[in-house]
């Protein structure tokens, strides 16, 4: 029989010690998720250059056609946007919870939904999905 001495095994003092790594654990997370969560909308403000897109896995850096191309998101929501020739502007929402951007058009009415998939500083990725399921990730960078 083997007995062990209080000073091996102190049992109150690791379910003490184990207790307060999980609630500085839970604290750590909840506190990450909450920031994380309050900064898109003020990560994705400014005026943003087009860098290329990422479809099936290929990037495709911008060509002649659409070199020039910007995305700009204003604190008032709304929203200025040039594709090649095409100049569209309106109004966009966040939602925070489902990490997406919908962008609405002032002229067309109509609104298109992306995910937003990463923004560090001045650098911004946001991902169109089509209806048959292909989806293309925009890169922009922070025109500054």
């Amino acid at each position: 029989m083997i007995i062990l001495s209080s000073t091996c095994f102190n049992f109150a003092d690791m379910k003490r010690n184990l207790f307060l790594v999980c609630v500085l654990t839970a604290l750590n997370c909840f506190t990450g998720m909450a920031q994380s969560s309050t900064d898109w909308k003020t990560k994705v403000l400014g005026r943003w250059k087009y860098l290329g897109v990422e479809q099936f896995g290929v990037e495709t850096e911008p060509n002649q056609a659409n070199i020039a191309n910007t995305l700009s998101l204003f604190d008032d929501l709304r929203f200025e946007k040039k594709d090649s020739t095409v100049f569209s502007s309106g109004t966009y929402i966040i939602n925070e919870t489902a990490k997406t951007l919908t962008l609405k058009d002032s002229t067309t009415g109509k609104t298109k939904l992306f995910y937003l998939k990463k923004s560090d500083p001045g650098y911004l990725i946001i991902e169109f999905q089509t209806p048959d399921l292909i989806r293309t990730r925009y890169k922009y960078e922070l025109i500054k």
